[in-house]
């Protein structure tokens, strides 16, 4: 653990601050008790003032006693680079790729919130082929991809603490969809409650998920009203999905997923059609409950960021307005004989990226895991 006593903060950057969840890495970084937001990052050739560009994190900067971070154009940063610990990229994927290994190579640890470092649990044609299939990317850095953690909470937290022992890390953060996905399945799988090859998922979110590109499908006036499916069977965070299950249960599953865009702005709502495992089927529905509450009572005992229950019991917390804003995810679940249906909320731009790469950042360094997590 880098500092378990707090003696010393931290100095971190944000690349992609202008983004939505680069915005909100800002926010919560300026908040943070052992942290000093110091750099921010840009590659347009002209500076950039985040409290110009978002008076409100001003606010909270100023609300904190935090100066403005400065504002450096990334190749002027390369040729003469000032000490830093951490660095997030907020970026997409090509740009990621391009950074990471280049502030490795400076000293300067990674939290990336792109895709391309998370397929990296088979061998290294493998995974350029996944990347080549699910992403459109031709993979150019294998040893990054082969260095970087899986920083999902709480089921990989014993490898992102390990890396507080490390001179420098690269922290893959997981996708949105997956995170809600694999919080709603991994603790049942574990249990082995489920057959996990038939696991069916119906995922709504808001159009933030998709960023701060241009895209017609995006438009006010396109999107307000309307509710659809994309990427039908042809989904990246798929292969995500099927890795890390059976990751964390030593399970092959196979995932069914359809994401659907909402006219919203921020949330994802997960829901998962499952059947109970052989082994289980002969059960009474009582019993199969208490199996039930008793798998998310064991994975979740120690970790503060997670709500969980019959839908009775969690109600309307089963809600995008209810996760909005808040770092938690909300499970609920309903079964009958046959099958068992678990609903998972989460903010997308918050536990499903930003808020999940502080939660990373405190694990590392022995800081609380709520710190400047709402």
């Amino acid at each position: 653990m880098k500092s378990s006593q707090f003696s010393s903060r931290i100095k971190v950057g944000v690349v992609g601050a202008r983004g939505y969840s680069g915005q909100e890495l800002c926010r919560m970084l300026l908040q943070h008790s052992y942290v000093d937001l110091s750099s921010v990052f840009y590659n347009e050739g002209k500076s950039f003032s985040l409290w110009q560009q978002f008076p409100d994190l001003k606010r909270v900067g100023q609300k904190n006693g935090r100066p403005e971070p400065m504002g450096y154009d990334l190749v002027s940063f390369f040729k003469s680079p000032h000490s830093l610990d951490v660095v997030f990229l907020a970026t997409p994927n090509e740009v990621s790729l391009e950074l990471a290994d280049q502030f490795l190579k400076n000293g300067i640890s990674v939290i990336d919130l792109s895709g391309v470092f998370r397929l990296n649990q088979t061998d290294a044609v493998a995974s350029q082929d996944l990347y080549l299939k699910h992403y459109g990317l031709a993979h150019t850095q294998p040893k990054c991809l082969a260095q970087a953690v899986y920083g999902l909470h709480p089921f990989n937290q014993s490898a992102i603490k390990s890396l507080g022992s490390a001179s420098i890390f690269l922290v893959a953060n997981p996708g949105c969809y997956v995170t809600s996905v694999l919080m709603a399945i991994v603790p049942l799988l574990c249990a082995g409650l489920l057959d996990e090859q038939s696991i069916i998922i119906d995922a709504k979110s808001g159009a933030s998920g998709a960023g701060k590109k241009m895209s017609e499908g995006l438009l006010f006036s396109e999107l307000y009203s309307d509710f659809y499916p994309y990427k039908v069977l042809n989904h990246q965070h798929v292969p995500e999905m099927e890795m890390y299950a059976q990751v964390f249960t030593q399970l092959k599953t196979k995932v069914i997923f359809t994401p659907h865009l909402l006219p919203t702005f921020r949330g994802i709502l997960s829901t998962c059609y499952l059947r109970w495992a052989g082994q289980v089927q002969h059960m009474s529905l009582q019993e199969k409950q208490t199996r039930v509450h008793e798998a998310f009572s064991r994975a979740y005992q120690e970790y503060p960021l997670v709500e969980f229950g019959t839908m009775k019991e969690m109600g309307s917390k089963i809600s995008l307005k209810a996760v909005a804003g808040a770092g938690y995810t909300h499970i609920g679940y309903e079964m009958n004989d046959a099958n068992l249906i678990v609903f998972s909320a989460l903010d997308n731009l918050l536990k499903g990226a930003a808020s999940q790469a502080i939660e990373n950042l405190n694990c590392i360094y022995g800081f609380p895991v709520r710190e400047s997590i709402v």
